[in-house]
Formats: structure tokens, sequence, C-alpha cells
């Protein structure tokens, strides 16, 4: 058997086995048993620590808000990820291409500003409740 017959198998394999991985995980996130409520919104802060698996909120219940942070984050994680797969796909077989310097900026980038938002979320949220405490310490109700 050639060896450009058999890097093509092998490459054939790959792909079904990665399709397939994806196929599974999209199949076990439409059934539920993967559980992404939750996962581009806003978390309340007095519902306690919850992850994206927090249970739908109860009727008549506010909706969450959509989290800008957090869709900004998924969208470049998924296109630099895409971007680098276009890269692997160009690159000579057996050789992985250099990661680009700007898809690294881009990372870190996104990164930054998802970590920036709830940095941000957390000061503000300290200083909203010193603000409240001390009023209640002085009487200001």
């Amino acid at each position: 058997m050639s060896t450009d017959l058999f890097a093509r198998i092998v490459t054939a394999e790959i792909w079904a086995f990665v399709l397939g991985l994806l196929g599974i995980v999209v199949y076990q996130m439409l059934t539920g048993k993967i559980n992404v409520y939750g996962l581009l919104t806003v978390k309340d802060p007095a519902a306690g620590a919850g992850g994206p698996g927090d249970a739908p909120p109860a009727a008549g219940a506010p909706p969450r808000t959509l989290s800008p942070t957090r869709v900004q984050l998924l969208v470049l994680t998924v296109a630099g990820a895409f971007t680098y797969l276009s890269l692997v796909a160009e690159a000579d077989p057996g050789t992985l291409p250099e990661v680009p310097p700007e898809l690294l900026l881009v990372f870190g980038g996104s990164a930054s500003i998802y970590l920036g938002g709830k940095s941000l979320g957390l000061v503000l949220r300290e200083l909203m409740g010193a603000a409240v405490s001390s009023s209640d310490r002085h009487g200001d109700r």
C-alpha cells in the first residue's frame, strides 16, 4: 500500500472521529444531557454561586439578560479555532503550523474583556453593598 493512500485513509478516519464526537456533543446538548442553560446570560449574584447548569427560573421570574462579554468570548474562541483549523488543513502533512501572533492577541484580548467585565461587576457590587451597609449604619433609610 502506498504512503499516499495510507495518509488519505488515516485522514478520513480522523475526520470521521472528530465529526462523530461533534455529533455526539450536539445531540446531547439538544436532548438536555449536556445542560447549556444560562451559558451566555448574566448570572444573578443574589442567587448564589451557580454555573451554566443552573435550573431555569421559576414561572414569573424575570428572564436573564444576554451577557455581551460571554457572547464575544464564545464567538471569538470559535472563530479562532476555525482559523487555526484552516491553517492546519493547508499545512504540509505531518506538520502543525505556528500559531499566528494575531490569533494569540485575539484570544488574550477576548479573555481580558471577559475577565474585565466580571471584575468590574464584582467591584460595583461590592461598592453598592458597602454604600447600602453604610446607609443602614447611619439610619439613612
